[in-house]
């Protein structure tokens, strides 16, 4: 839909990671190792956006590389 501006889009934005998943490394972390959370936050937000920008770019790559050759057939 955005073409090249979606993966781009997906490399500036923050995914926000979901308040299950949050809750579930809290409850597997001990007292006293609440950096580890801040650790796994941010790793899971760095993973997000380098998969999504990564579908965004192969999407906009199959789109250049497969539709538009049909519709100019």
């Amino acid at each position: 839909m955005f073409g090249p501006l979606a993966p781009i889009f997906n490399y500036a934005t923050d995914p926000q990671v979901p308040a299950f998943r949050i809750m579930d490394v809290k409850e597997k972390l001990g007292e006293g190792y609440g950096y580890l959370l801040d650790v796994y936050i941010q790793t899971y937000k760095d993973e997000v956006k380098k998969i999504k920008a990564n579908m965004g770019w192969l999407g906009w790559a199959s789109w250049l590389f497969i539709v538009v050759p049909l519709l100019t057939y």
